[in-house]
């Protein structure tokens, strides 16, 4: 007998790679893109110093939508439009070390921050850009149609990185423009170190440089925060809004930190996220060496048992030992002890191991 179940399963198409190739074929011809293709997912939020201090949303297509947007990506990245020199995010070879590093010495500098970059990011700015670049007719037409949410750029969508940097390049030429054009005044000394004038030059040792969202400018010269009012004026004028909060000035002395990176005399990850995942590591070790946790789980410092992510503690350390690999075997060495402890019976741990557990865990 044939029961409603039944038939209903009966009734059920699943869905072949025929089927969504074909599918993803007609959205590249002639779709359009609507709010119904995308799903909202959030996700940590984590500052520089490794903690987590809010949510960010994800705004993810559904499997043809993102199949299409692969195509076009790989469409554009095999056209003439590409990134700016003074961009280092979502581009290969570059990252938030080729930000940093070129400021490493400069005495201060000035960081400015972009309000909800990606949503910001209109059709009518990256297409202007496009044109201009003389792409193809039809993949702008594709990128109109379906790489857009809500008039912004889906944070969630393979081909969003990418149209960001192209943005971003209108951003990047107007902000060099007007810091070549810029004078700054500047104190003249004599050989004895007495101040005899101000004279107004073009400002010498200034660097520029923009990881998506985060804009970065240094100088010896403290007259590089003034550069805060008319970066504000130019993205304002762009369509963008700037973070008040996030303007912050560095100056020698303290740390000059670029887009998380701490940049005084050698490119270096900051001192409390490393001293902050030694201490959950350590913390980890000992908690169950003394039988304080099971397997897999650490007391944090307000008392919570928390599990550990041993692949996102793992990507901590890669980045710290990215920026300087002068703590490596500290690093390294107590994450083996960690994963020893947590996942090896006692009897196959390793020398290092027994060694950290009796001088640490033992009391």
């Amino acid at each position: 007998m044939t029961t409603a179940r039944t038939r209903a399963s009966q009734a059920v198409t699943v869905p072949t790679e025929e089927g969504r190739a074909s599918r993803v074929l007609e959205l590249l011809n002639q779709g359009q893109a609507d709010e119904g293709m995308y799903r909202t997912h959030t996700i940590p939020k984590v500052d520089s110093a490794g903690r987590v201090v809010g949510k960010r949303k994800l705004i993810i297509p559904n499997d043809d939508l993102k199949a299409a947007q692969n195509v076009i990506l790989d469409e554009l990245y095999g056209s003439s439009i590409g990134a700016s020199p003074y961009s280092h995010a979502f581009h290969r070879n570059r990252s938030i070390m080729t930000m940093a590093k070129p400021h490493v010495g400069n005495n201060y500098a000035l960081t400015i921050d972009i309000k909800d970059y990606f949503p910001s990011v209109t059709p009518e700015t990256v297409i202007a850009e496009l044109e201009e670049a003389e792409v193809n007719a039809a993949l702008i037409s594709r990128v109109r149609r379906l790489c857009f949410y809500r008039g912004g750029l889906p944070q969630g969508a393979p081909t969003s990185p990418f149209l960001s940097n192209v943005a971003g390049n209108k951003i990047d030429y107007a902000v060099a423009s007007f810091v070549q054009k810029w004078r700054v005044g500047l104190i003249r000394e004599d050989h004895r170190g007495n101040r005899t004038s101000q004279v107004q030059q073009r400002p010498y040792g200034l660097i520029y440089t923009r990881y998506a969202d985060d804009l970065a400018f240094s100088a010896p010269y403290k007259k590089v925060w003034q550069l805060k009012f008319a970066i504000t004026r130019i993205l304002e004028g762009l369509g963008y809004k700037v973070n008040p909060r996030k303007i912050t000035e560095h100056k020698k002395g303290s740390q000059i930190k670029v887009c998380g990176l701490v940049v005084n005399e050698v490119l270096n990850a900051p001192r409390k996220r490393r001293r902050g995942l030694r201490g959950l590591m350590h913390r980890a070790i000992c908690d169950r060496a003394k039988g304080r946790t099971e397997p897999g789980f650490v007391t944090t410092r307000d008392g919570h048992i928390r599990a550990i992510d041993f692949m996102q503690l793992r990507g901590e350390i890669s980045f710290c030992l990215s920026a300087n690999d002068r703590h490596r075997d500290e690093l390294l060495g107590l994450f083996h002890v960690m994963h020893d402890v947590h996942t090896l019976p006692q009897e196959l741990w390793s020398p290092a191991t027994n060694q950290y557990v009796s001088q640490h865990a033992q009391h």
